[in-house]
């Protein structure tokens, strides 16, 4: 009986090469799929097995690659655009979502005009979230001319002459600011519809 003796010490399995990358198995069937790695067919439904030289290129590459990914996902971290301090600031957008506001760009026109502490850091603003935290509650208690007319549902002249009859309260802020008590002007919805 004569004996068939294969040399198979410069090949391995897919096991062995996953191994010696330092990688999943599926890691491996991709770059031997795309021709990274070389392997031999075999016959049947065997995956074959893969050169020993090209596994051991392909591990080296590999731990290449894997060492600039983690180069690429430091940098990209490190660019990330983060709060001006750790603790207490809010994007833009964020707080335009709790103000009701349609769009940010209403936040950082209040920044602008002083009323709500903010920083552009890169491309972004971030504001403070105590300031906003504020805004809402002032927004609570007072209204603008318009929005008291609105909701009485007369004219800004019927309104400035409650406002001087002192039948709606007014505080003396900067003019862009809500100026009317929101409960008078609740109280003179009440007694101007009768």
């Amino acid at each position: 009986m004569i004996a068939l003796v294969t040399d198979d010490s410069g090949w391995l399995t897919w096991t062995q090469a996953a191994e010696l990358a330092g990688c999943p198995v599926s890691t491996v069937e991709h770059y031997a799929r795309i021709g990274r790695i070389e392997r031999r067919q075999v016959r049947g439904r065997g995956r074959g097995s893969l050169e020993r030289r090209s596994v051991e290129a392909f591990a080296s590459w590999w731990r290449e690659e894997v060492a600039r990914r983690k180069r690429r996902r430091a940098d990209h971290e490190s660019r990330r655009i983060r709060p001006p301090e750790p603790q207490g600031w809010i994007q833009a957008t964020e707080a335009a979502e709790q103000l009701g506001f349609a769009h940010s760009d209403h936040v950082v026109w209040l920044a602008r005009q002083g009323r709500l502490e903010a920083r552009k850091v890169s491309t972004r603003w971030w504001v403070r979230q105590a300031e906003v935290a504020a805004y809402a509650g002032e927004r609570q208690q007072w209204v603008s001319w318009m929005k008291a007319a609105m909701m009485v549902g007369c004219s800004h002249e019927t309104i400035r002459r409650a406002v001087a009859a002192g039948r709606i309260e007014k505080r003396d802020v900067h003019r862009t600011r809500a100026s009317l008590s929101l409960s008078s002007v609740l109280e003179f919805r009440e007694t101007f519809s009768r």
